[in-house]
């Protein structure tokens, strides 16, 4: 008697990993990209955080002057120019009215999205005080849509995120 398996049953073995694999990778990539948005939002919220705290020190809470490098707080994992950051995975910028409504944009990606944070202070009153994704294309809006962003009405692509 041998002891062993046959070609066929270790094709079969193979082909049945390989339709897992097919499967399961989509999700892995999509849970990875997930969790970059997520990173990227806390990041933003600190931007915020600390643009509103600037604001109170300098007591003038309607200026557009101040970018990230007025802030008193720093962000070890971007490196800044300007009004501009640039992360492993996101481009970081405060918005024309300071970093009151800061947003990051993903690069490098087969994702095109951006998330932003705005505050009341934002120019578009439908969109103040809301933390947003807009997706660029189909893959950018799946992402959106799976952050548990909701539609908003009377803009193509945006997703107000709970």
């Amino acid at each position: 008697m041998k002891r062993g398996f046959t070609l066929i049953e270790l094709l079969v073995v193979v082909l049945i990993i390989g339709i897992l694999s097919a499967v399961a990778l989509p999700q892995y990539t999509k849970a990875v990209e997930k969790s970059r948005a997520t990173e990227a939002m806390i990041l933003l919220k600190s931007m915020q955080d600390a643009a509103l705290v600037h604001c109170l020190e300098v007591g003038d809470c309607d200026s557009t002057s101040y970018y990230v490098e007025h802030l008193a707080v720093s962000f070890p994992s971007l490196e800044c120019e300007a009004e501009v950051c640039y992360g492993k995975n996101y481009e970081y910028e405060c918005d024309e009215g300071g970093c009151h409504s800061p947003y990051a944009m993903r690069t490098n990606s087969e994702y095109e999205y951006s998330i932003q944070l705005t505050s009341s202070y934002y120019d578009d009153a439908n969109l103040r005080n809301k933390r947003f994704c807009y997706g660029s294309n189909a893959k950018g809006i799946e992402l959106c849509k799976s952050l548990g962003g909701r539609a908003i009405a009377g803009y193509e692509n945006y997703y107000e995120l709970r």
